[in-house]
Order: C-alpha cells, then structure tokens, then sequence
C-alpha cells in the first residue's frame, strides 16, 4: 500500500474521499455530507488528473436527469425520454465511454492462480455516478441496524440456490472451477472495496432500483407484469456482462434474476447488494477468476 500511496496519491485520495461519500449515506439522513464530500471528490479528481473540465458535462446531466426523473411530476412523454437519457448515459458510463474520465488503474496485471488468466484492477469514478445521484434524489438507505438481521435471514435462501446454480452450471460450462486461495492482503483489500463501493452498489441501484422498478411500473397492469419485468431487466444485466463472453452473458443474467427476485421478495435493495456482492467474494476467494483458463 505505501508504494501505492507514493505512486498514486492523487488517485488514493480521490476515491477515498469517493469511498466516504458513499458510506456516508447510510450513516447520516442529510444529503449535506454526501455533497460535500462528493464535491470535494471531483475538486481532487480535476486537480488530480482523474477527471478533466469536459466530466464536468456528464457529471451535471447525470444531476439534471436524475433530479427530474424523481424530484418532478413530468408529463409521461417527457418522463419516458428522461428514463431513456439515464439509461443511455449510464451505460455508456458503464462502458467507458463518455469523455472526461481517467479512470485509475490501481494494477494491470493480477493473477490469482495458474487456473485463472490475469486482470487489471480499476477504480471507475465515471461508473460510480449513476449510485452517487440514485442515492441523492431517489433511494433512501436502510439505517435501522436492527433490519439488517431480518435482510440476512430473508437472504440465505436465495444464496444457497444461486450459489449451487451458478457454479454448478459455471463448472458445466467450463467457465470455472473450484480454486481455493488467499491473495495477498492489499490486492484482497483494494479489490473488495472496489467489488462492493464501485460495481455491486452501482450496478444494484441502477439494474434493479432504477431499471427493474421502473420496468415493472409500466408492466404491471399485465399479467404476470412483475416477473416479466423481472425478466427484461435480468436479460439486460446480462447482456451488459457481453465482454465476458456468452457463458458469462447466461451466468450473469441468472444472476440478476435472483438479485431482482430477492429485492422484490424483501423490498431491500440492500438484500440484493448483499447477494451480489458475498457471491462475487466467494467467486474471488473460492474459484477461477475472472474465469478458468484449461493449460492442459
């Protein structure tokens, strides 16, 4: 970590600060601290070299956008295009595809295992934002202690059918294999802090909160709306992991199944961010990663 902090101050500061950001949602009812600490994120960013005076566009349009979705009473045409520009930007943010964004590299090449191929280890600060105006205009997060309890009770059942589901059917596949390890200590760190602050709480507010949500709303004067809605979103969060190859595209959206059935079973979306994240730890710790390369 020391060589980190001599080779990337910059970078360290501004996602720590982005880090406290969002932890600071589920420890304060005011949005003041987020703001200011998300502020103080993007002044870092820009003196940094993280971000550049064009983020500033997609940065202010994700506000605009986000605002006017769940702030204003919208004419449904306009409501409908407003949905399909937070769609379509978050995707591309998703992707990397938006100017402005120097996004860190914390590593380039980690290799976990002779089974597994080697990865690069990236902070997105541009992949963040969706979360960061989700929680500050929409998604209110569960505070009470005491709930979190019932959340991990109501959990359990659908880990033990996703977890056999997938690495089962991974292993079928040959996408994975069973590949117990224990990395050293930074990597292990910087990565589950990357895993649940930067991906599973990004892509859980806007897949299931934002996307699946919205898509049941409009479907449930059908019937059978919500699950079909279930569906559509659970395909589209698939789809999106098109990178990793169709076997990842099949696991990725029985993935997003279970993650949108058991936030709809317990109305917790810190339910789903649990699941998605305990099995992408166990997917680190436990099996090939990203994937199984076969050297035979």
């Amino acid at each position: 970590m020391h060589n980190l902090l001599q080779q990337f101050p910059w970078e360290i500061s501004v996602f720590s600060v982005l880090l406290l950001t969002f932890i600071s949602f589920w420890l304060s009812e005011s949005k003041i601290l987020p703001l200011v600490l998300f502020l103080i994120s993007v002044v870092f960013g820009i003196v940094g070299g993280v971000l550049v005076y064009l983020s500033l566009i997609s940065i202010v349009a994700f506000a605009i956008l986000t605002y006017l979705f769940y702030q204003k009473n919208l004419p449904r045409l306009v409501k409908f295009t407003v949905f399909i520009a937070i769609f379509a930007l978050t995707i591309l943010t998703f992707l990397h595809l938006v100017p402005g964004y120097n996004n860190w590299q914390a590593y380039s090449d980690i290799k976990l295992s002779d089974k597994s191929p080697s990865f690069p280890l990236w902070f997105n600060f541009d992949k963040s934002l969706i979360a960061f105006f989700l929680l500050t205009f929409a998604y209110s997060p569960l505070r009470d202690s005491s709930k979190y309890k019932e959340i991990i009770t109501k959990t359990l059942p659908f880990f033990g059918y996703l977890f056999i589901t997938l690495f089962v059917f991974g292993a079928f596949l040959g996408y994975v294999v069973f590949d117990p390890k224990l990395p050293e200590t930074e990597i292990s760190l910087l990565w589950i802090i990357r895993m649940l602050f930067f991906t599973v709480l990004a892509e859980e507010l806007f897949f299931r909160f934002f996307l699946q949500n919205n898509i049941i709303e409009v479907l449930k004067k059908f019937k059978n709306g919500q699950i079909i809605g279930l569906i559509i979103s659970s395909l589209l969060f698939g789809l999106f992991h098109f990178s990793g190859g169709l076997n990842f595209v099949i696991l990725a959206s029985i993935s997003g199944f279970l993650y949108g059935l058991v936030y709809i079973r317990t109305k917790y979306l810190e339910s789903a961010i649990l699941l998605h994240f305990v099995i992408n730890l166990l997917h680190f710790f436990l099996f090939s990663y990203p994937y199984y390369i076969n050297l035979t």
